[in-house]
């Protein structure tokens, strides 16, 4: 429930405001407090989240005493003082120290206002704080899933590297985060997309293929996704980075992977046939100068060693 602490002269004072507020819609349990020291015990005691000074004359004492220093438990919660007369002067000394508002006691819309307006304040304030926890968590989830993550993946602000996972690390050259942090982006992009890069930056989101170069010189072309993020609590761009896959090497090692034994690294039994087939259509074209040959190899006593080495062994063997 919405705490308030009431530092004035009578606990009837205290009555009258818990009544007044009800009156009004605002369920609010208020405790009374008759002096500066009381108000201190109270405060540290059930940790209200307005306190309402109204003790006249002695008002503005009260107030500079709670919050003189930051170690009060009133230096981050909300004051109100009530005063019988508003001087523009008093009401601005106390508006420099600290207090969040001024009310007339005659005018109790005026506090039922102010108290409406912190209890509110205070609420938004509590679930911002709860936001910032869930997301502090959930950026604590995402650093794990990136470090463990074999996708190259970097956090730029302003241009300059600030993190890395290891994949990044290794494509770019780097040996630790020591060495890439604070080095620019810019210096790591084939000068012909320099522009193109700064661009992508500004926006801060997209999908865009580039020429890096890393820090061994080498030029590795990729594929760059880009999303605004954040990293340790500052706004950045995440950059998610894939390795352009060279088609002819990856055709050439999709034959090699189609025609030979991945144990042994021998042709296997479909080359074989491959190989078979295009001779004997070569000897039926008539071409007698043509010879060919099959020469059949099989290891004997194979179950006998079998026992010995097990299957595995075998195939190895």
């Amino acid at each position: 429930m919405f705490l308030i602490l009431h530092v004035a002269e009578e606990v009837n004072d205290a009555i009258v405001l818990r009544s007044t507020l009800r009156n009004a819609g605002i369920h609010a349990n208020v405790i009374h407090a008759t002096d500066l020291e009381e108000a201190f015990e109270q405060a540290r005691k059930h940790d209200p989240h307005v306190t309402v000074v109204e003790r006249g004359d002695q008002s503005l004492a009260i107030a500079e005493a709670m919050l003189a220093d930051a170690a009060s438990p009133f230096a981050d919660r909300a004051v109100i003082v009530v005063l019988d007369k508003l001087e523009k002067e008093l009401v601005q000394k106390l508006i420099e120290l600290g207090v969040r508002d001024v009310v007339p006691s005659d005018f109790e819309v005026q506090l039922q206002h102010a108290i409406v307006r912190e209890a509110r304040a205070e609420q938004q304030a509590r679930e911002l704080d709860d936001l910032r926890q869930l997301l502090r968590s959930a950026e604590g989830r995402c650093q794990k899933l990136i470090d463990g993550s074999s996708e190259p993946v970097t956090y730029v602000q302003d241009g300059l590297h600030i993190y890395a996972n290891k994949p990044y690390l290794e494509l770019m050259g780097f040996e630790s985060q020591t060495d890439l942090v604070d080095q620019p982006l810019l210096d790591y992009v084939a000068p012909e997309d320099a522009a193109r890069m700064r661009d992508f930056l500004k926006r801060g989101e997209g999908v865009e293929d580039f020429n890096l170069v890393t820090a061994e010189g080498k030029t590795v072309a990729a594929t760059l996704s880009a999303m605004r993020a954040t990293f340790d609590g500052e706004e950045c761009i995440q950059l998610f980075v894939t390795k352009k896959v060279d088609e002819s090497a990856l055709e050439e090692q999709m034959q090699l992977l189609t025609q030979r034994d991945l144990l042994t690294g021998l042709y296997n039994r479909n080359y074989l046939f491959d190989q078979v087939q295009e001779r004997l259509e070569e000897l039926r074209g008539g071409n007698m100068e043509e010879q060919a040959a099959l020469l059949h190899i099989e290891v004997m006593n194979i179950e006998e060693m079998r026992k010995h080495l097990g299957t595995t062994g075998i195939d190895s063997f």
